[in-house]
């Protein structure tokens, strides 16, 4: 059985990030979890979108498309964009030792979620990441 719990539309913008967390978060209350899980679930998409925002937009417009979707004991997250295709070989948290700001994005959500994966688009443009979480793995702690 699939939920659909949430399609959500937005510019690639930072400004947009406050609307979709809020979205986000209305639409996880029905899942079994803490609310502090649901709040890094929160994070780790809003990591995701301002990565796309700034790495993979760039100084272009576009939109982003997060599909957030429960089957069975797991929680899907997709975020598709229509931005030129990142190449996903230099994707790497940084080192945790380096003390600066920015840059921990990807820690956050490999740290998050249970499996992340980007799914290249066959036309080269655009990108899709999927992150998934495990409810039964998340219930049970």
């Amino acid at each position: 059985m699939t939920d659909r719990l949430l399609v959500y539309r937005f510019a690639a913008q930072a400004e947009q990030l406050a609307a979709m967390r809020q979205a986000l978060r209305e639409a996880l209350q029905t899942v079994p979890a803490s609310e502090k899980q649901r709040d890094d679930w929160v994070l780790a998409v809003n990591e995701a979108c301002m990565n796309i925002i700034q790495h993979a937009y760039r100084q272009h417009s576009g939109a982003i498309d997060l599909q957030v979707q429960r089957k069975d004991l797991h929680l899907w997250f997709e975020l598709r964009d229509q931005a030129p295709a990142i190449d996903t070989g230099r994707l790497q948290p940084r080192d945790l030792e380096q003390i600066r700001p920015g840059g921990l994005g990807l820690h956050f959500i490999y740290s998050i979620m249970d499996e992340v994966r980007f799914i290249p688009d066959p036309s080269g443009r655009g990108n899709c990441l999927v992150m998934q979480v495990d409810l039964q793995e998340t219930h049970s702690t």
